[in-house]
């Protein structure tokens, strides 16, 4: 009984309460911090997830970089991190806004990926030629993300995975400006897959 109170206390007031709260801010709050930010120092991080490693690394990423660049991490649910040296704030964007507004509107110089959501709506509203994209697994190559076989127990095979998946993400990694691995066992399976793109490839560990 207690949980479902908790439950209904959380979806009914709560949130809603919250949500309404970071929207004002955005329509208020973060349009002043696009013109402040400057167009010429601003870092976007696309890690659509919450939690876990990859939320660690984009972390680090941004606790190197807050002092020098103004950081604007985009996360599923249309929630937006902005941090600038000691500075930070959470915002969310309204459903109205696609994802192309929203960039369009803080204009970063650097659009950094991390991680796309699976279904990828974003892509069409990215645009690439900003883009770094680092190759955290091997997403790019088998939408399982360690290559193990769609079906069960079978280790990956060009023949197995999905012809079209593979081609649209080849297309990503020829537009994006850099591509980051974070091992050169990693890159080698890229290349093994599209051996076109060797000289965007460049190997940053984790951490660094």
């Amino acid at each position: 009984m207690k949980t479902r109170i908790i439950y209904f206390i959380y979806n009914f007031f709560y949130e809603p309460i919250f949500n309404f709260i970071y929207l004002i801010k955005w329509k208020i709050y973060g349009k002043k911090l696009f013109k402040k930010d400057g167009k010429n120092h601003q870092i976007m991080y696309v890690s659509l997830i919450h939690g876990g490693g990859l939320a660690r690394h984009v972390s680090d990423l941004t606790e190197g970089l807050k002092t020098n660049y103004a950081i604007w991490i985009i996360r599923k649910n249309r929630w937006i991190y902005h941090i600038n040296g000691s500075n930070r704030s959470i915002f969310r964007y309204p459903e109205t806004m696609t994802l192309s507004e929203v960039i369009s509107e803080i204009n970063p110089s650097v659009i950094h990926i991390h991680q796309l959501s699976e279904t990828l709506w974003e892509i069409p509203h990215i645009p690439l030629d900003k883009c770094v994209i680092t190759l955290h697994d091997v997403y790019y190559v088998c939408p399982h993300y360690f290559m193990t076989e769609c079906l069960g127990t079978r280790f990956c095979h060009p023949s197995l995975c999905s012809k079209e998946w593979r081609e649209q993400m080849h297309s990503i990694l020829q537009q994006c400006k850099c591509i980051i691995a974070p091992s050169t066992a990693i890159k080698e399976i890229i290349l093994f897959y599209y051996p076109d793109i060797e000289e965007k490839i460049i190997i940053i560990e984790h951490g660094i």
